[in-house]
């Protein structure tokens, strides 16, 4: 923007100049006394430049202090365009009907002087629900073919999923909605240690 304004300046005072030396050199454009009203009428344009030249100086350094407003962005996670979403299922899409409510979630760092992000994660949570036990998962906007389950509520207690959690008929309808809508990696954070775990093939089958 600095720069700009600088080479905005230098052009406006260069065009000023160019047309005080013209009407210097040319005092016929008040007179009409050397080439008529030719000469009369170019000496005009030419003292509108000046003028225009001056009021865009003037604007241009009024405004140089001025910054753009940029809408701040939430370092924490913020729900965004989409509310949350419950859908209803019945027996027939899965082992055992569910709530499941979705909601559109954007992490990021302020932007920096460049404009740029120094991090950005946007996401989908999901939490399937039956009324006693609840499981969570996410998937990143990026990698729409990707989820991983997070943990798993019961009884109002979050603890890590287990394999047992696997076979529970709750899990199963949440995979059959998740694979249903092309999550074709399903992957769970086991807390053993190494990360997310692909869900067992089996698995899949069983539900």
């Amino acid at each position: 923007m600095r720069i700009i304004l600088w080479l905005a300046t230098v052009s406006a005072a260069a065009a000023a100049l160019y047309g005080i030396l013209d009407i210097v050199q040319a005092p016929s454009v008040f007179t009409g006394q050397r080439a008529g009203w030719s000469i009369e009428i170019w000496g005009g344009l030419r003292l509108l430049c000046v003028i225009a030249s001056t009021v865009c100086i003037i604007a241009l350094w009024r405004t140089r202090g001025k910054s753009v407003d940029v809408a701040p962005v939430n370092p924490n996670p913020i729900i965004q365009a989409e509310s949350a979403k419950t859908y209803s299922l019945n027996q027939t899409s899965g082992p055992t009907p569910m709530q499941i409510e979705r909601t559109h979630h954007v992490d990021a760092s302020e932007l920096d002087e460049a404009g740029m992000y120094e991090y950005y994660y946007e996401y989908d949570i999901y939490r399937f629900s039956n009324g006693a036990i609840c499981f969570t998962a996410r998937s990143y906007v990026d990698d729409p073919n990707e989820a991983h389950f997070l943990g798993v509520m019961v009884s109002d207690q979050s603890r890590m999923m287990v394999d047992s959690d696997l076979a529970q008929p709750l899990f199963l309808s949440a995979l059959v909605y998740l694979e249903g809508h092309g999550k074709t990696n399903v992957r769970w954070l086991s807390g053993r240690g190494n990360g997310y775990e692909s869900v067992p093939k089996s698995t899949s089958c069983k539900a």
